[in-house]
């Protein structure tokens, strides 16, 4: 069984999630195997192993009406919701149960710009329960959920190439009601009634992808509007050719939209309050490399473009010079000349001998940029002292604070970074990931009278003297690569980047 498994992962946090999902049964058949008279008599308070981080965090999605109120999804280790207050995050997908692994993994969240009490999700991984997929609702910020099952519909999988595109689940903020849910397999869904219920929308002539990332991300543009909810859908298809189209009557027609960069796939796109939409390109669906190399998605170039809504006319606003992948992209919320956007597997120098993506500041539409790393960075590990000496890396998203724009999130491949100041030279990033824990155990050690030692994907492993950090990480540092003979080109990223 594990054999079949293997043959279907397509990344390293495939291989970790798996050697997690052993440790959940190591666990439960050594919890099963206690006296009984054990198991009644001690009362213990369970809480994760504090690491801080570990994992990549494939978005950070802020709330736009209620202030101090962000969420981050993640690949292999579910949604997180930060404490303003404690300055923390809080897991929302632990309760999950065995034939509920594969919820882990987190396609996509949506956020209801009426009411930010409600939360929703699609939640699925390929390789667990079946490809068990389903749409978690909330009505209080993710502390409980109704489960929607949509397997028999469409299937997610939070763990694949362009995890870390979107967001492909959108609340219509019109009417609430109505959510879209772009898939990679199935197309591009329509529910009525909050979550509850869905239908494809066929109308839209797109299924899966090659790269079986299907539709990357899914805008809606509330200036078009009636009674029955927002009239103009631009849908984002991560493919070449033929990889954007639009709706202007709610979804009942779709027609692609014309001078679309033909040779680059959309990964991430904003609408500005001038209703111009702003998308990030690059030549694969990301994060890194596709595996298939026939596929010819290296994951190496791309360009920022700009789409006029009022005149469909189309502006190259990429950074002067540079040519690499791009994903992350947000709009200041008070000045539309204000844009942040970030690179994607992209190494070049942050610090001394420290490698990862670039972010770079418009604040004027686009016509020129400052390349926020170049100018002058600072890594600040916030008390997370395994982070020193790694980068900001695989920022597939960027989020202004929308109130307070001179704060920013950008995610990563090992966890958040918050700037207080993103017009500060040197840019400070803080690396904010207490309670955000998403690394996947390959094997813990209890000694006795001494630390717990963990083994972990990626990263090594770690010295435990408390459940809390700062812990100590392993030296010298090894990682637990494959050999390249094995894993080929698409895993050298690690030893650039980490």
């Amino acid at each position: 069984m594990e054999i079949k498994l293997l043959r279907n992962v397509s990344s390293v946090h495939d291989l970790r999630a798996i050697s997690f999902f052993s440790i959940i049964i190591f666990a439960l058949i050594s919890l099963l195997s206690l006296p009984v008279k054990a198991q009644l008599s001690n009362n213990y308070e369970w809480k994760n192993v504090a690491i801080g981080g570990g994992g990549f965090v494939s978005a950070i999605i802020p709330s736009k009406n209620e202030a101090g109120l962000v969420y981050a999804r993640t690949d292999v280790s579910g949604a997180y919701r930060w404490d303003a207050q404690a300055n923390q995050w809080i897991p929302l997908i632990d309760w999950v149960s065995l034939d509920e692994t594969g919820f882990l993994g987190m396609e996509a969240l949506a956020l209801d710009p009426n009411d930010s009490k409600k939360l929703y999700a699609l939640v699925g991984t390929s390789y667990f329960n079946g490809g068990k997929t389903a749409i978690l609702r909330s009505s209080d910020y993710g502390t409980t959920f109704s489960i929607t099952e949509v397997t028999n519909q469409f299937k997610a999988h939070g763990n694949g190439m362009g995890r870390q595109n979107g967001e492909g689940l959108v609340v219509d903020p019109i009417n609430s009601n109505v959510l879209y849910c772009g898939t990679r397999s199935n197309g591009l869904f329509k529910s009525k009634d909050a979550g509850k219920t869905w239908v494809r929308l066929a109308e839209l002539n797109v299924t899966t992808t090659p790269n079986e990332n299907g539709i990357s991300f899914v805008v809606l543009d509330p200036s078009a509007k009636n009674s029955a909810g927002t009239q103009t859908i631009y849908v984002g298809v991560s493919r070449f050719n033929n990889n954007l189209y639009i709706s202007t009557d709610g979804g009942v027609t779709f027609t692609p939209v014309a001078e679309a960069p033909p040779t680059l796939m959309p990964q991430r796109a904003v609408l500005t309050s001038e209703n111009n939409l702003l998308i990030t390109y690059a030549n694969g669906a990301g994060p890194h490399g596709h595996w298939n190399a026939a596929l010819n998605e290296p994951m190496d170039k791309g360009q920022i473009w700009k789409l006029s809504g009022s005149t469909s006319t189309w502006v190259d606003i990429t950074p002067a010079n540079i040519n690499r992948a791009f994903s992350g992209i947000s709009v200041d919320p008070v000045n539309p000349q204000r844009i942040v956007a970030t690179t994607i597997n992209t190494y070049l120098l942050q610090e001394p001998n420290v490698y990862g993506d670039c972010i770079y500041l418009s604040t004027n539409g686009g016509s020129s940029w400052t390349d926020l790393i170049a100018r002058g960075f600072d890594l600040d590990p916030n008390g997370i002292t395994w982070i020193e000496g790694q980068s900001i890396h695989w920022a597939g998203s960027i989020e202004f604070d929308p109130f307070d724009s001179q704060k920013a999130w950008v995610s990563s491949g090992n966890g958040v970074f918050k700037t207080e100041n993103i017009n500060a030279n040197p840019n400070d990033w803080k690396f904010m990931v207490k309670g955000l824990e998403e690394t996947v155990p390959l094997d813990l050690i209890s000694v006795p009278n001494g630390p717990l030692v963990s083994v972990i994907g990626d990263y090594e492993g770690f010295r435990h003297t408390d459940i809390r950090p700062v812990c100590s990480h392993s030296f010298p540092p090894h990682g637990n690569l494959c050999q390249p003979s094995l894993c080929g080109s698409k895993y050298q990223y690690h030893a650039a980047g980490r």
